[in-house]
């Protein structure tokens, strides 16, 4: 099995994987798909979306899939990290050029997750 295209929509995701391999990430520069390596007992760091919402897009999530191409049975260890429901996600200062705004208006960590599981998970009817 593998994964649609997607970028993680929390803070950070630590992902150990197999030695089968397949996540790739996009590469905006060339619009192409570059393998991740496999390094063994090394774990992939994945910032989300959420931190591109706190640094004004200055860090911005990786577009990922994941292609099994190997025959085999693939098994990753993915640790998602968001952060307290109640926090308030706004642009850090710091993120900021002079005179410039922040991209997205202020709202809570829960408030965020929810919004991106309903437009993930959409009922069918």
């Amino acid at each position: 099995m593998g994964a649609g295209a997607h970028t993680d929509f929390g803070g950070v995701t630590l992902l150990l994987q197999d030695d089968v391999g397949g996540l790739q990430v996009r590469d905006k520069d060339t619009d192409r798909w570059i393998d991740a390596p496999v390094i063994e007992g090394a774990y992939i760091v994945n910032l989300g979306d959420m931190i591109a919402r706190w640094t004004n897009d200055y860090y911005v999530s990786t577009l990922h899939w994941v292609i099994n191409r190997s025959g085999r049975e693939r098994y990753s260890v993915p640790f998602f990290y968001s952060g307290n429901p109640q926090y308030e996600v706004k642009c850090i200062e710091t993120c900021l050029k002079p005179g410039e705004k922040p991209k997205y208006p202020p709202v809570t960590v829960e408030q965020r997750m929810k919004a991106m599981y309903a437009r993930t998970y959409k009922e069918r009817h």
